[in-house]
């Protein structure tokens, strides 16, 4: 399974702790199977000033089957990725420290697996519950 993160945020945002953590719970992940169905799942995170999130467009859950993206010369295959946005409170998020920043994320990561049920009907070689267990595991291990 591979989880990933894009990460949009305002300055004054410490982007450094969502670049560590990526790390971190990609290679906690790497070796995960949850099934044949989802293979990715990338999480949108974005932590606006709001006067900027009207730069930002708000998208719901999307997964896609298969698609090719031309990106220069080369194609960019998109296979079975489950994607959503996760949308941080600027203010709260950018007067914590680096560790309550990182257990804010945890958090918020948590509570945004919600969006995993928006995957299709047709979804039906994935194992949610245990997906949500381990990041739960992982970021309860974390503090």
């Amino acid at each position: 399974m591979k989880l990933g993160f894009g990460i949009h945020t305002s300055v004054g945002v410490n982007s450094k702790t969502f670049l560590i953590l990526e790390e971190e719970i990609k290679q906690f992940m790497i070796h995960k199977n949850y099934g044949e169905d989802v293979l990715n799942i990338i999480v949108g995170v974005c932590c606006m000033a709001e006067e900027f999130e009207n730069f930002y467009k708000k998208r719901r859950p999307k997964f896609t089957d298969y698609k090719e993206i031309k990106v220069a010369n080369s194609i960019i295959k998109i296979v079975k990725t489950f994607e959503y946005q996760l949308w941080l409170n600027y203010k709260e998020y950018q007067v914590l420290s680096d560790e309550d920043q990182k257990k804010y994320f945890g958090m918020k990561i948590i509570d945004s697996l919600i969006n995993l049920d928006d995957l299709p009907k047709k979804i039906k070689d994935f194992d949610k519950a245990a997906f949500k267990a381990d990041l739960e595991n992982y970021f309860t291990g974390k503090n």
